[in-house]
């Protein structure tokens, strides 16, 4: 079965990385395949609103995670 890592960027110290990726305000989820964005969501939500979403990309971009390879942080 596949993984999904989420991870949390401070904008205020990584001010770059925010910029590099158009992060405007917070929250702000991405959502990589393959090192790439596939789907972003600015804004609070409620955790069932964030499951179907979760659902809905993972759903959506399958084919992308199966030819995807793993991608491994030093």
């Amino acid at each position: 079965m596949g993984k999904i890592k989420f991870v949390k960027l401070n904008t205020d110290e990584n001010m770059d990385v925010a910029a590099k990726y158009g992060i405007m305000g917070v929250p702000t989820l991405k959502f990589f395949c393959g090192g790439r964005p596939v789907y972003e969501m600015v804004g609070g939500t409620s955790k069932e609103d964030l499951k179907k979403i979760l659902d809905e990309v993972l759903a959506t971009h399958k084919s992308c995670v199966a030819r995807s390879s793993p991608v491994y942080y030093v």
